[in-house]
């Protein structure tokens, strides 16, 4: 019976989300601000009594011959759960003030709860199938979100995103399906449930299944060559919306990824082979293309947007990586990345909240005006920057020592000098934004001067994500241990 308690965060986000569509007196700011806080408290407190319990918690249900629905609170669902947990709370957060000027904004919270609902879902799935099913659940679940404006532009993303969340999932259907017979268990298994024996004679369709259903994650991992939908996305949606979809959303194809190799092909049989070798080439595309896309353009959103490409790479790279040190790493920068990518979004939001500018040449001086936001945004630069002691420093040097272990010579030189070059051009595109907002030299204007301080419900997520980001970095043994720990179950 203990196990129920994995169904309180997909449950209560769900229920209370829904009930928002039917409760009018939530239409009114303040309560429903009260009434969103309540359930995301509710649900992180539940969480951590997951992550911090000391056993793996275990739900089965068969619900018919050919499904088994099964939540299962390993050492990866901990860490994702976790990591959802807080950065969904704090996204709130920052969204009460920045949704006040939006229509409908019961319908955007209550479409929040319902997507957090599934979310946790995808983290705590302990088989396949029922990873699939909240995977597209969840999908699906978030278009309300980013086409809440309901503007040409928004329905034009929508569009956009569906288009590539379904050939995404033509991928992951034939793909899951095809390799799914050659398993000898619908749950996640560390190390993995494939029977070899059966395997025999099918080798090479089973590596091109696998490599189809590992693609199909990728997109939404915003994974080269199907990264534009991420760009389109980031034109048309509110902040809130962008920042969960960017920087939480993206990492359940990360999450995905890990489940295919780890517990169920098992990494040993696709270390060595093409589908390893192609798909560290598409990451690598992706951290050296996301990287100059954001150093080209001057746009706000659209910089983080191919950013997140970028720092999204740096983690595939880790995963693809296929050992115990590189998964680690992979998981750490997926941590790193998520906090602060969120810092950054909750700064830029709410510049463009209290301003409207959305330029990166408008920014020069703003921070004389907002100081704190602004030291938060220099703080979580450098974390992306991979500046020691950076927690973004940590992943990176387990990544690369996990890829100079394991993959060639020549790949993994050549890893290492684009996750270098990943790193520089990273510099190159945030710590300009942080030296002109607070140098802006004699060119420096008084046209600030009616900026107004963003209140506490922004401020607060962005002190206590980079408080968390900071603290994890600068004490990274207790994490990476616990990393370790769970990745070298699942790597067996």
């Amino acid at each position: 019976m203990s196990g129920i308690v994995l169904l309180v965060p997909i449950v209560l986000p769900l229920a209370a989300g829904l009930a928002m569509f039917g409760i009018k007196k939530l239409e009114e700011r303040r309560l429903r601000d009260r009434y969103v806080t309540a359930v995301l408290l509710v649900c992180a407190a539940a969480a951590a009594y997951i992550v911090l319990g000391p056993q793996e918690l275990e739900l089965h249900w068969q619900m018919s011959e050919d499904f088994l629905f099964c939540l299962k609170a390993d050492g990866l669902a901990k860490i994702f759960l976790a990591l959802v947990s807080l950065a969904w709370m704090c996204n709130g957060f920052f969204a009460f003030e920045y949704m006040s000027r939006e229509e409908r904004q019961e319908e955007f919270f209550g479409f929040y709860l319902v997507c957090y609902g599934f979310v946790c879902g995808v983290a705590l799935s302990g088989g396949f199938p029922t990873m699939q099913v909240f995977y597209i659940i969840t999908s699906i679940a978030c278009v309300p979100l980013l086409m809440h404006r309901r503007t040409s532009g928004a329905i034009q993303a929508s569009v956009y995103y569906m288009v590539y969340f379904a050939v995404g999932q033509l991928f992951i259907h034939f793909g899951g399906k095809y390799i799914m017979r050659y398993m000898d268990s619908e749950e996640f298994v560390e190390g993995g449930s494939l029977n070899l024996g059966l395997l025999e004679g099918h080798e090479g369709m089973f590596m091109a299944m696998v490599f189809l259903l590992l693609l199909g994650f990728g997109i939404k991992a915003c994974v080269f060559p199907f990264h534009n939908w991420h760009k389109v996305m980031t034109q048309a949606a509110p902040m809130p919306a962008v920042s969960a979809i960017s920087g939480i959303l993206t990492k359940i194809g990360v999450i995905a990824m890990i489940r295919v190799t780890c517990n169920m092909t098992g990494m040993r049989i696709l270390r060595g082979t093409w589908v390893q070798t192609v798909w560290i080439i598409l990451a690598l595309l992706s951290i050296f293309i996301g990287a100059v896309l954001a150093f080209r353009t001057s746009g706000l959103s659209e910089r983080l947007a191919y950013s997140t490409v970028g720092q999204v790479g740096c983690i595939v790279f880790g995963v693809a990586s296929m050992c115990p040190d590189g998964m680690t790493g992979a998981i750490v920068l997926m941590i790193a990345h998520t906090m602060a990518f969120l810092v950054l979004f909750f700064t830029t939001g709410a510049i463009y909240f209290h301003t409207g500018y959305t330029q990166v040449d408008q920014l020069r001086g703003i921070g004389k005006k907002i100081p704190h936001m602004m030291f938060c945004f220099a703080l979580a630069s450098c974390v992306l920057m991979g500046i020691p002691p950076t927690l973004g420093f940590v992943g990176d040097w387990y990544a690369t020592q996990g890829a100079l272990a394991t993959i060639s010579g020549s790949v993994a030189a050549a890893g290492s000098a684009v996750f270098l070059i990943g790193e520089l051009f990273a510099a190159g595109y945030l710590l300009p934004i942080v030296l002109h907002g607070f140098f802006p030299g004699e060119e420096y204007s008084l046209k600030h001067e009616k900026v107004k301080v963003p209140s506490l419900y922004t401020r607060i997520p962005a002190y206590l994500l980079t408080v968390v980001v900071y603290a994890l970095g600068f004490f990274p043994v207790p994490l990476i241990t616990f990393i370790h720990d769970a990745v070298s179950a699942m790597t067996l």
